[in-house]
């Protein structure tokens, strides 16, 4: 949090400040139980009202993968053939598994619609209960640059609210992709051949060609690294504690392991003692297939990674 801002955050009385956190850190743990909110095409607002303002971030995303997927995926030959397993007829229609992950469901007509690849509201959640906020700096007329701190704090803790994933809760981003990096669906990879997901390393996602912030430091990278490995871990566990057999609990468990190895290792660079207490957790863990008890360690884990984030954040 910069150091106006923490300012501010201070001056305010002590109830208002646990109001605000507290409604932050209760949002967050929902998604830790549940995954990333659930998502109402009815909320989505689309990358037009998004670019109104962020015309150069819309510039970047149509030239990542994310987008180009949006007319490519439909046409790949082994798309179609894991459709075909899975019994699904259209890779491009919105209430589909192909769709949960690599496009934009939206409202079209009074309908659901597919209106883009992984977008805007793909990362950030659908808009529609935050954008007047988030476009909202203290009044009518009043620019971003003239919001006062008092009014940003607040405007922040609204958002968080009503559901925007924003950039600098690290936790809330990390667990959004890989909700999708990760693939915890046990028929899609044993029965449909998909693959059980794709290597994720936050810092090198965020600065590459997704990028439409500054150049994160050297210092924010290991930060970030820090908690896309405590993320990784919490969710692979997860996924592995309902694994069954085959290809699906092999690929868990080897997961789960090589982010916990990750995490150590990121844990010796950039030292941190709710990262320290996640590894201790992972470590005496039994990281098999069909363990439920991973469950509570991994929501332990999502704990110390929220703290983790607010901690870095000044809260």
């Amino acid at each position: 949090m910069p150091a106006q801002l923490f300012s501010a955050f201070h001056k305010l009385t002590s109830s208002t400040r646990l109001g605000l956190l507290s409604g932050m850190f209760l949002l967050m743990l929902s998604h830790s139980a549940m995954g990333t909110a659930a998502w109402h095409p009815e909320e989505v607002m689309g990358v037009a009202e998004c670019g109104e303002c962020h015309e150069d971030e819309v510039k970047v995303w149509k030239k990542t993968k994310h987008q180009k997927n949006f007319k490519k995926l439909s046409k790949n030959k082994d798309a179609k053939a894991i459709a075909k397993k899975m019994g699904i007829k259209r890779i491009k229609k919105p209430n589909t598994l192909c769709a949960s992950c690599h496009y934009t469901v939206g409202h079209k007509s009074g309908k659901p619609r597919i209106v883009a690849g992984v977008s805007c509201e793909s990362c950030h959640s659908p808009s529609k209960n935050w954008l007047e906020t988030h476009n909202n700096f203290g009044g009518r007329g009043i620019k971003k640059k003239q919001e006062s701190p008092a009014h940003k704090i607040k405007r922040l803790a609204q958002l968080e609210k009503a559901g925007m994933i924003r950039p600098d809760n690290i936790y809330g981003w990390a667990k959004n992709c890989l909700t999708c990096h990760i693939v915890a669906n046990e028929k899609l990879i044993n029965i449909g051949g998909h693959e059980a997901g794709s290597d994720f390393k936050l810092s090198k996602r965020s600065q590459g060609k997704i990028r439409h912030y500054p150049k994160a430091s050297v210092d924010e990278l290991r930060f970030l690294n820090l908690v896309s490995y405590a993320t990784e871990l919490e969710l692979s566990m997860r996924a592995l504690a309902k694994a069954g057999n085959g290809k699906y609990a092999n690929a868990m468990t080897k997961r789960a392991k090589a982010a916990l190895e990750k995490l150590t290792a990121a844990n010796d660079s950039t030292p941190s003692p709710y990262a320290k207490q996640s590894i201790k957790l992972a470590s005496k863990a039994r990281l098999k297939a069909g363990n439920s008890a991973l469950v509570s360690a991994a929501n332990n884990i999502a704990a110390n990674t929220m703290k983790m984030v607010q901690k870095k954040n000044g809260y």
